[in-house]
């Protein structure tokens, strides 16, 4: 993911949103060599919404058993999965 300066100037700031929503590019912005913050694609942070409010009414004790069941059992790898469901 492409990383941009904390301080940008006006003109730059105008290049980055431009660059978001016309290429979906995903800017960091960093100060002193930390991610504090980004610049999205409105889509990405309505989907990351939408992922947040799905997790907040998740039956996280069900997930906590699921969780304990595929530990104890094990899982399938994606492509055996896969292969199991003819795809």
């Amino acid at each position: 993911m492409p990383h941009t300066p904390a301080t940008i100037e006006e003109s730059n700031l105008s290049d980055a949103i431009e660059r978001v929503s016309t290429e979906s590019e995903r800017l960091i912005i960093v100060r002193e060599g930390k991610g504090v913050a980004a610049i999205v694609p409105l889509d990405d942070l309505e989907s990351l919404e939408e992922l947040d409010e799905i997790l907040d009414q998740a039956d996280i004790p069900e997930l906590e058993v699921a969780r304990k069941e595929a530990q104890e059992k094990g899982t399938l790898p994606l492509s055996e999965f896969m292969a199991r469901l003819g795809l």
